[in-house]
C-alpha cells in the first residue's frame, strides 16, 4: 500500500470518528526543512565572515604590538646600566675645596649589540692627568648638566675592572669603571680647565 492508501484509510477513520478532515497540500512537505537549511547556512557564513574580521584585526593589532617591543629591545639592547652609586671625588681647585672628578661602574644593558667604550682620554697617574686623547674616536659623549649649566663632552677616561678581554668594547660579562673629569689635575691642584670647568 502506498503512501497514497494510507491517507485514504486515515480520511475513512477520522469521518467515522465525525472529525474535521484537514487538508495537507502535497507539494510543501520538505520546505520547512530547505528554508532552516537556508537560514542556517546563512548564519554560518555571516559568522564565518565575522570570525574572519574579528582574527585579522587581533593578529594585526598584534603584530604592531610585537614591532613595537622589538623596536624598544632594539634600542635598549644597546644601552648601558649603572653597577655601583655615583661616587664624587673632592679636591683642591684653586684653593677651593670641591668636586673634581665623578666615578660610577658601567655593564650592559640587555645582551644584544655591543658597546663601544673607547675612551677620549687616557691616565697615567702623572700630571697633567688627564692625559690628551687616546688617538682612537670615541663614540660615547658624556655631558654634566644641574640647574644652572651645561657641559657637553666631558673629558672621561674607563678602566675594566674584574673579567676584561683587552678591548674597548663592553661585553655581556664586563664592567667598567668610568672617571669623568671635571677639572684637570696638573700633579698637586685640579686645575679650572677650558671646556670642563663647572
Amino acid at each position: 500500500m502506498g503512501g497514497h492508501g494510507i491517507q485514504i484509510i486515515m480520511r475513512k477513520a477520522l469521518e467515522r470518528k465525525g472529525l474535521p478532515l484537514v487538508k495537507l497540500p502535497m507539494d510543501q512537505r520538505g520546505l520547512t526543512g530547505i528554508e532552516t537549511a537556508i537560514i542556517l547556512i546563512a548564519f554560518v557564513v555571516v559568522a564565518s565572515v565575522f570570525a574572519f574580521t574579528v582574527l585579522t584585526t587581533g593578529i594585526f593589532s598584534a603584530e604592531q604590538g610585537k614591532e613595537t617591543v622589538f623596536a624598544g629591545l632594539g634600542e635598549a639592547m644597546g644601552s648601558l646600566t649603572s653597577r655601583s652609586a655615583l661616587t664624587a671625588v673632592r679636591g683642591d681647585v684653586e684653593g677651593t675645596n670641591g668636586v673634581v672628578k665623578l666615578r660610577f661602574v658601567v655593564a650592559r644593558g640587555i645582551s644584544g649589540d655591543e658597546v663601544n667604550l673607547t675612551a677620549p682620554n687616557t691616565t697615567n697617574d702623572s700630571a697633567p692627568d688627564p692625559d690628551a686623547g687616546t688617538g682612537a674616536a670615541s663614540v660615547l659623549n658624556i655631558s654634566y648638566s644641574d640647574d644652572n649649566q651645561f657641559i657637553g663632552e666631558l673629558d672621561w677616561t674607563v678602566d675594566f675592572i674584574g673579567k676584561s678581554n683587552g678591548d674597548s668594547i663592553l661585553d655581556p660579562d664586563e664592567q667598567a669603571e668610568i672617571t669623568v673629569w671635571l677639572h684637570d689635575y696638573d700633579g698637586t691642584d685640579f686645575n679650572l680647565g677650558t671646556a670642563t670647568n663647572i
